[in-house]
C-alpha cells in the first residue's frame, strides 16, 4: 500500500484531488465535505482578489475549503491529530513487516525514495528536461513533499518512543538558530 493509499484509507477514501475535481471540501474527518458554493448559490466573500486567489491555491493543494483552512490556521482544527495518524502508520507497518533492524533501515531509506519523487515532480514542474517538457504541477510537488514529510515522521516514530517531543525539540533548535542569525543581521 502506498502512502497515498494509506492516507485515502485513513481519510475515508477521500483525497484532495477528488475534492478539487468535485468542487468541495475534503470529507470528514479531515474537512467538512461541503460544496464550495452552497445550494442557494452563495459562496464565501473575500476581502479582495489576492485573498480569494490565495484560498483557491491552498484549496487546490489541500482540498480544504476556506472555512476549514481558517479552522486549521486559527487552531480550531486539531492538526495534532497528525501524531495519532503517524502512530497508526507505524502500527500498520509493524503489523505487516515487524520492527526488526532491517525494517527500520528500510523505513529510513524510504525517505530517499520519496525525496526522489519530489525532485522528479519539481523537475517536471519546471520543464527542466526538454525532452519531456512540463509534466507536473505545483500541486504535484506539494503532494510529493507531503509524502516525504509523512515518511520521515513515520520513520521517526518507528525509532523513538516520543516522536512528538523529539520533533518539537528539533524544531525549537532550528528556530533558535534562525533567531540567532536574524539577530546578527539585524
Amino acid at each position: 500500500m502506498s502512502i497515498s493509499e494509506a492516507l485515502a484509507t485513513l481519510s475515508g477514501g477521500d483525497l484532495p484531488a477528488d475534492a478539487v475535481r468535485e468542487n468541495r471540501c475534503l470529507k470528514p474527518p479531515i474537512g467538512c465535505g461541503k460544496p464550495l458554493i452552497s445550494e442557494d448559490g452563495t459562496a464565501r466573500v473575500f476581502w479582495n482578489e489576492d485573498e480569494a486567489g490565495q484560498y483557491e491555491a491552498e484549496w487546490r493543494i489541500t482540498g480544504l475549503c476556506p472555512d476549514c483552512q481558517d479552522a486549521v490556521e486559527d487552531g480550531e482544527a486539531e492538526p495534532a491529530s497528525m501524531w495519532p495518524t503517524i502512530r497508526g502508520f507505524v502500527a500498520w507497518l509493524d503489523d505487516a513487516n515487524g520492527r526488526v533492524e532491517g525494517e527500520l533501515a528500510l523505513r529510513i531509506m524510504k525517505i530517499g525514495e520519496e525525496f526522489g519523487e519530489a525532485a522528479q515532480a519539481y523537475i517536471g514542474m519546471t520543464g527542466q528536461n526538454p525532452r519531456k517538457g512540463v509534466t507536473h504541477t505545483a500541486a504535484d510537488v506539494a503532494d510529493e513533499l507531503c509524502d516525504v514529510a509523512i515518511t520521515a515522521l513515520t520513520a521517526l516514530a518507528s525509532v523513538v518512543d516520543n516522536p512528538e517531543a523529539v520533533f518539537a525539540a528539533n524544531l525549537g533548535r532550528v528556530q533558535q538558530r534562525v533567531n540567532e542569525l536574524e539577530a546578527r543581521r539585524g
